[in-house]
């Protein structure tokens, strides 16, 4: 995390090897943030969620089973644009 003068920028990435039937993945979340001037517990903020587009599959979903058929818990990137007030 970094900050200057009300902006913040966070990061995370996550590695998940290859666990029962589902792949291994890569995630990368980005985020950044800014403190609104005269309200010092709000912030817009603006977030990309699986920056790489990785096809992230929970473990226990991660099956390939033509009865129960696997649903990728999300395999696109998304987007967030909005503000977060504290109180």
């Amino acid at each position: 995390m970094m900050g200057n003068d009300g902006w913040t920028v966070n990061s995370s990435f996550k590695w998940l090897s290859q666990w029962g039937e589902a792949d291994s993945y890569f995630l990368v979340n980005a985020d950044t943030s800014y403190r609104l001037k005269g309200f010092d517990d709000a912030r817009l903020f603006f977030r990309i969620e699986n920056l790489l587009g990785e096809d992230i599959r929970l473990p226990e979903i991660g099956r390939e089973n033509p009865v129960v058929p696997t649903i990728p818990e999300s395999e696109k990137r998304k987007i967030y644009l909005g503000i977060s007030i504290n109180y």
